[in-house]
Order: C-alpha cells, then sequence, then structure tokens
C-alpha cells in the first residue's frame, strides 16, 4: 500500500505533493499571461484550477483530459482526487495567474490562491483531443520558510509525533547535527525501498544476483495502486536494475514486490536482523499484503494481525486471498502504528549512507540511478552537486529520506518523519518543511 515520494510517484497515501511532482523552490519564470483563450494547455490549466476550487471532479472527465500513460501513474481515486482535496484546502480560490507557452505542446502556469503560488508543467499531446501528457504541480515556496532547524519541527508537531535527524557523514557513519526523535520507531511507507535496495545490492556485490537478471512480471504480484507496471503485460520480462529504478524513483509498489519475491522475504528480513526494528519488520510484508490488509478484501483480518506475534502473522499471511481488485480507501489511518514497515531515523540515515557508498562501488550503477532519479524535492539551483532520495507516505505516515552532496564534497542526510494514527494529516507541508531543513 505505501508507495514512493517524488515527481507523480507516490501512491494513495501518498506524500500528495510528489505524487504528482517532484516539488520545486525558488522562483517561477515570469509567465505570459495572454496567450490565446482557445489554447489547449490554458484550457488544461484553467480546467484544473477549477477542479482545485471544487476539491472534485469526475472520473469521466479524468479519463477524457489525461493519457492512459498518466493515469496509470496517478490513479484517479487513489492519487489524483486526494491531491485535488489538499489543495483545495486552501484559503481562496485559485486561479491561473500566468502562463508561459514553451512549445506547441508544453507550457509552464503559473496558478495562485490567498498568497500561495503553484508552478504547473503541462504537456498535452499535439492532435485533438490534447489531453494531458504529463502534469507537475510545484509548490513555489513556503509562505514563512523556516530560519533554523527547530523552525522546522515546531509547525510540524500540530500533525503529530515528529522525528527529524540532519547529520553529516564521518567514516561511513552518520554524525548527527541536529535530532528530534531519531531513536523512536516511526512507519516509513516508500522508505522501505532503501532497506530492499540494501538487499539487492548485497545480492549483486555477493555476486548472487545481476542487475540485468529478468524477473518476470506476473499478476498475482500486482499490488495497489499499480504504478507504472501497469503498462507492462503479464510473462513481460524486466531487469532487476529496472524494477529497483521503478520501486525507489516511481513509488512503483509493484516493482517492489516482484523484488521482493526474487530476493525471498527472509532475505529482507536479514537487513534488519542487527536493527532494533527486525521483531515489528517480522514477518516482512509485501505491499500488496499490506493492502489487502488494509484495503482488500482482508481488511477484516487487519486487527487480528496487529494484535499477534510474529509466528500467528505468517499463519494469517499463509491465509489470505490477497485480493486488491476493488479497494476500499479509508477516511482514516489504518493500523498504521502496529501494520506497516518501521525504522528509526538513525537507521534510515545510516540505510541511505550505506547505499550511497556502495553506489560508487564498480558495477553498482543502477543503484545510484535508482537512488538519483527523483530528487523528490527539487532544491535552489546549484545549491547540491547531487541528491539521492527515498520516501513515501499513507494516511497517517510520511518519510522522507535525502542525501545531498554540496560542491564542496561534504555529504548530509535529511531525515524527515510524521506519524499520527488517529487522524489523516496533509502531507504537502511537512514535505516541504523538511525540504526546507534539507536546504538550510
Amino acid at each position: 500500500m505505501p508507495g514512493n515520494i517524488g515527481n507523480v510517484r507516490f501512491s494513495p497515501l501518498i506524500a500528495l505533493v510528489l505524487l504528482l511532482s517532484g516539488c520545486a523552490g525558488g522562483d517561477v519564470a515570469q509567465p505570459v499571461i495572454d496567450a490565446p483563450e482557445g489554447d489547449p494547455i490554458r484550457g488544461q490549466l484553467e480546467w484544473f484550477a477549477d477542479a482545485l476550487n471544487a476539491g472534485d471532479a469526475s472520473e469521466e472527465d479524468y479519463e477524457e483530459r489525461f493519457t492512459d500513460e498518466f493515469r496509470a501513474r496517478v490513479p484517479f481515486r487513489e492519487a489524483f482526487l486526494p491531491v485535488l482535496s489538499e489543495m483545495s484546502g486552501v484559503a481562496g480560490e485559485w486561479r491561473l495567474a500566468g502562463l508561459d507557452l514553451l512549445t506547441t505542446t508544453t507550457g509552464q502556469g503559473l496558478i495562485a490562491a490567498a498568497g500561495e503560488r503553484m508552478q504547473v508543467d503541462v504537456e498535452v499531446e499535439a492532435d485533438p483531443p490534447y489531453r494531458v501528457v504529463d502534469l507537475r504541480v510545484r509548490p513555489v515556496m513556503l509562505s514563512a520558510p523556516p530560519a533554523d532547524y527547530e523552525g522546522v519541527v515546531n509547525p510540524l508537531r500540530r500533525y503529530g509525533r515528529v522525528g527529524f535527524l540532519v547529520a553529516g557523514v564521518e567514516g561511513g557513519r552518520c554524525a548527527s547535527d541536529f535530532e528530534v526523535g531519531v531513536e523512536e520507531t516511526f512507519p516509513i511507507a516508500g522508505a522501505v525501498s532503501l532497506f530492499v535496495a540494501l538487499a539487492v545490492a548485497e545480492e549483486v556485490q555477493d555476486a548472487s544476483l545481476r542487475w540485468d537478471t529478468a524477473v518476470e512480471v506476473r499478476d498475482e504480484l500486482r499490488s495497489h495502486p499499480d504504478g507504472v507496471l501497469s503498462l507492462v503485460d503479464d510473462g513481460a520480462k524486466l531487469a532487476v536494475g529496472e524494477l529497483l529504478e521503478a520501486a525507489i524513483a516511481d513509488g512503483d509498489t509493484t516493482a517492489l514486490d516482484h523484488l521482493i519475491e526474487t530476493l525471498g522475504r527472509e532475505r529482507i528480513e536479514r537487513v534488519f536482523d542487527d536493527r532494533d526494528t527486525a521483531d515489528p519488520n517480522t514477518p516482512f510484508l509485501t505491499s500488496r499484503e499490506m493492502a489487502a490488509l488494509k484495503i482488500g478484501s482482508d481488511s477484516g483480518a487487519l486487527d487480528r494481525f496487529a494484535a499477534a506475534g510474529p509466528d500467528e502473522r505468517r499463519e494469517i499471511l499463509a491465509g489470505l486471498t490477497g485480493d486488491v481488485s476493488r479497494p476500499v480507501l479509508p477516511e482514516r489511518p489504518a493500523a498504521v502504528d502496529a501494520v506497516e514497515w518501521f525504522a528509526t531515523p538513525t537507521e534510515l540515515c545510516e540505510a541511505m549512507v550505506e547505499l550511497d557508498d556502495l553506489a560508487y562501488r564498480p558495477g553498482m550503477e543502477p543503484l545510484l540511478k535508482a537512488l538519483s532519479a527523483a530528487p523528490g524535492l527539487v532544491p535552489p539551483p546549484e545549491r547540491f552537486e547531487r541528491v539521492l532520495f527515498a520516501g513515501g507516505s499513507e494516511p497517517g505516515a510520511l518519510a522522507v529520506v535525502w542525501l545531498t552532496e554540496d560542491v564542496g564534497g561534504e555529504r548530509r542526510v535529511t531525515v524527515g518523519t510524521v506519524t499520527n494514527p488517529d487522524i489523516s494529516f496533509p502531507t504537502i507541508e511537512p514535505t516541504l518543511y523538511f525540504g526546507a531543513g534539507r536546504d538550510l
């Protein structure tokens, strides 16, 4: 169920800002506001602004306006509607405040409401009906960016329990510069891809697996929501490196589950053996199993699973149907404090550092590509030489992890987590605050 953050790449639980986008700070280009009324890019952006104001849209309209590929990445009910709902909550009315037509099929719009500004990058088809090929929503800036790390954490406490760690890298370990709740255990949603990536990378290092090992796509391993792999037919084969990039950069839960199946859940459990969070991650859940327990046909077993120990949990998993064909999305967090993937901010930091060190060994280029393909929140220009990212969310949980390297070669890791088992909180603002903390 949980997915990854970054560039139209989350899941129904998603950090919605990342679901529809890779967010960017800084100023937007001065827009051209006199695009002709009949221009298809302007028409699609005006429709989007109207949908934001309504906080709703019809599924029929969505199917008519967006290509099949886009809708596969951003499912209507699980991803697009939550974005509308979250962004419609601002004070005032969203309006198209400007538009810079870049080509006949691409443009950069500016929508604004009550002092909030969002950059919208849009691409449409070249021919009628000019459906949307890509749509990326980028918050331009926080209305009051934090001046220090306390200013990152304090505004987020109203949403729930917060973990925040900013650490330098010394001798392959995280050396804390600022920390809040770093030894507490948090649900980590799509950030679990870091630990799956560690298992994959170690198997490649040991020559037990190759990046080009072909993995057959199987319908019984399709999770919810089915991301970019929804465009891949049953029986097709993808390389391990391709699956890892889809799992981390695209938040594709089906890709994640194919990797788990390839390695075996026990192999990933071993990654947690030396960590304090081994028990809550045993047995290690696939995203399909988690979705089946929380929103699928096996949801009746959720409370029993949450209260069970590892052995009984394995018995429950053995009896699941795994049906997620008609999910019932929860209005509140679904046992997020008991049935999820778990880690401390310190463990997330150390996993990212270990992966970064592995990524520069010979033959490990696919690992670096997967971690660097989507930066989560795009940093200010020339702020960093490189950015690695993993993260994700579901109702009641958000986790983001960045490793950055500045022009002087200094590495730093920023980890942000928020959890609340009782309420679903908006994820856009926490993500922006954590990103601002990364850039301090």
